[in-house]
């Protein structure tokens, strides 16, 4: 079967454009407003007025498209009881509401699943797409960022009585020439909003991702009963380029044919009257931003799944192996012989280019187990395990073991709880250890690759002779010790349903602790050390909490509808127990209210208003006290605030003389 789609929109602005609803006559009319205010002579008279009667200069004239999209797409999908397949190839394409402000998309699908034997099945199932991002240079938004709005807010305010292009005598046009006119507006008047638009720099954007997955299912039931294996692999690519070419602005600087008549008659350009808009960059440049990423995944599953009499045994095995990879490149070059967008047209020595670019490899491998036994599906245990490898980390402490286990039983399917109570259609009570590791540090980064080993990382800049020689240092102190962070888990709960099934509900309760989190510590070594010292693996974070889920399923009008209601609330309290910090914050410290331990990671500190100083009563009882902030007395004025942790406030007053939120204040508490 085949599909074909295509369509086409286009859109209109509902409301008239803001650089729209004023016309040269107006600015005219608020100049002269303005003088009356001011008292003195009205700037503008009814020669100006006449001029600007067949005289239209608006900024969106010239930058402003409405904006359109067309999508097309093409589909086929069929098969047969051996083999089934589908593919999609599409194409978006989309307009700005201004001109060079566009985006593409080509995007593939394919899937096809074949059955080999009653015995083997394969999937192959692929994805691809390339986005085409291009845009005028804007470098007041990041450099993929297409929110140009602040774009828009310029154009309305442009002025509508100068010429934004004149002829080689200075007669006015509305189109582009190659004669710009500097328009007279503030700190701005070096730069044209029209050919920030429409002018010769851009960036563009390519990006493209592959992904494909392949995966083989065999039953293996014909030579032991439960078996099946699986095997997938996974391949992900992405390549990222990104070009900007910029040149600067030029314009000539507007001057009246008669500045003693009517000033907005524009006379001849003059070449050595121009200015140069530079968009705060030292030289035109050209740059290239090129990256490429690639991961692949590989996983072999068995399973084993049987029954024998009241026994259930449900087996899994995997093996998991995993490698990413990629490379960044990057290269710039400066002051063109001549405006054009390739690197042939810059010189090529040292001082006007320059490059860089790095490489990153890492790999994880896994042997995961599960088990689950039941029996008489009234008692079930499971155990499962995970032994993982990751090259972040040494060979001595590369592999990590991680076991879990969990308990179950039924008391609702025992013969003396059934005679003991009808009330409870399904009682069962449950009981779990868990463990896994991660490669995150105490902030929640991924650890840095080859910390355990001695690295060369860019040191300062030296100047010699004519060249600029880039230095190198000695990276962080490795550290060979590096491992995994562990976290355990301890789990209990009850699961029950009541009155026939329409009520039931869950209780959880748990504690959860990671230990050897890595973190830096507070050590301080002689500058001529020359290194950073290494984090290491001993801070520890603790989680503790419960959960409450509650449902109400029923039928109502005689069993034609079918209603649920359901109700959940859960309470998690998390915080540092181990973690290495500054004396200031320990708990004699004046700063221990900023403290970790023993506290929430996203725990509020603030400083809490209590009013004004108000009275001299007040001040004089504060000054006996000895209070003090940043070693300044209070005084009659001041906002006395609190410093407040979380939900928690320490009666510690300090003064400011504006309302503050302050994690880092020297504080200097009453005394008692």
């Amino acid at each position: 079967m085949f599909s074909f789609q295509s369509n086409y929109t286009t859109a209109r602005p509902t409301r008239e454009l803001l650089s729209d609803k004023t016309t040269a006559a107006d600015e005219l009319t608020y100049q002269n407003r303005v003088a009356d205010f001011l008292g003195t002579p009205k700037p503008n008279g009814q020669e100006e007025f006449d001029y600007f009667k067949d005289k239209h200069y608006n900024v969106h004239d010239f930058i402003w498209r409405n904006p359109s999209s067309h999508r097309h797409s093409l589909s086929v999908a069929g098969g047969s009881e051996k083999i089934t397949y589908y593919s999609l190839l599409s194409y978006r394409g989309e307009q700005g509401s201004y001109k060079s402000l566009d985006n593409s998309k080509v995007n593939l699908r394919s899937n096809v699943t074949a059955k080999v034997s009653d015995a083997i099945k394969i999937n192959l199932n692929i994805a691809a797409n390339q986005q085409n991002l291009d845009r005028f240079y804007w470098p007041f938004t990041g450099d993929d960022d297409f929110d140009v709005s602040d774009l828009y807010r310029v154009t309305f305010n442009w002025p509508k009585t100068f010429p934004f292009y004149t002829e080689a005598d200075g007669t006015p046009v509305n189109h582009v020439t190659d004669y710009p006119v500097q328009t007279p507006m503030g700190s701005w008047q070096a730069w044209s909003v029209i050919d920030q638009v429409i002018g010769n720099r851009y960036i563009k954007t390519r990006n493209r991702q592959l992904n494909s997955i392949l995966g083989i299912d065999i039953d293996l039931g014909k030579y032991v009963k439960g078996l099946s294996t699986k095997v997938t692999g996974s391949y992900l690519a992405e390549d990222y380029n990104r070009k900007r070419f910029l040149t600067y602005q030029k314009n000539y600087v507007f001057n009246p044919k008669d500045p003693d008549g009517n000033r907005f008659i524009p006379a001849a350009p003059d070449p050595n009257k121009t200015n140069i808009f530079t968009f705060s960059s030292n030289q035109p440049f050209m740059d290239y931003n090129l990256s490429a990423w690639w991961s692949y995944q590989l996983n072999w599953f068995v399973n084993y799944n049987r029954t024998f009499g009241k026994h259930g045994i449900d087996a899994l095995m995997v093996f998991e192996q995993s490698e990413t990879g990629g490379s960044i490149a990057y290269a710039r070059a400066e002051n063109p012989i001549t405006p054009y967008d390739q690197f042939i047209a810059y010189p090529s020595d040292r001082q006007f280019r320059n490059s860089s670019g790095k490489d990153s490899v890492g790999a994880r491998q896994s042997w995961i187990g599960r088990v689950n036994y039941n029996f008489d599906s009234r008692y079930i245990a499971e155990f499962s395990f995970r032994y993982d490898g990751n090259t972040l980390f040494p060979a001595n402490s590369r592999w990590g073991f991680f076991p879990s286990a969990s308990i179950a039983w039924r008391l609702s399917e025992e013969t003396w709880f059934k005679n003991a109570t009808r009330a409870f259609d399904d009682l069962k009570i449950r009981a779990s250890y868990g463990s896994t590791g991660n490669d995150l540090d105490a902030a929640g980064n991924r650890i840095t690759p080859f910390s355990f080993r001695q690295r060369i990382v860019n040191g300062s800049a030296y100047m010699f002779g004519d060249r600029l020689y880039q230095g190198i240092t000695p990276g962080a102190t490795p550290n060979p010790n590096l491992t995994w962070a562990k976290s355990s888990s301890y789990n209990a709960g009850i699961d029950f349903t009541l009155l026939r099934g329409r009520f039931n509900g869950t209780v959880d309760v748990f504690v959860r602790k990671e230990t050897d989190i890595l973190g830096y510590r507070q050590v301080r070594v002689p500058d001529n050390y020359g290194q950073a010292l290494a984090p290491e693996n001993y801070a520890a974070r603790s989680w503790r909490g419960g959960e409450l889920t509650l449902e109400w399923r029923d039928k109502a009008a005689s069993g034609k509808i079918n209603y649920s209601i359901n109700a959940n609330v859960g309470y998690v309290k998390d915080r540092w127990d181990i973690y290495d910090e500054d004396a200031a914050l320990g708990p004699n410290g004046l700063r221990n209210f900023e403290s970790r331990i023993g506290r929430p990671e996203t725990r509020i500190i603030g400083l809490r208003s209590l009013g004004l100083i108000r009275t001299q009563e007040q001040l004089d009882g504060l000054l006996a006290k000895g209070f003090k902030q940043y070693g300044r007395n209070p005084y009659l004025g001041a906002i006395l605030l609190r410093i407040s942790v979380a939900r928690t406030t320490r009666p510690v007053l300090t003064a400011r003389s504006i309302i503050t939120t302050c994690n880092c204040c020297p504080i200097t508490p009453p005394r008692a």
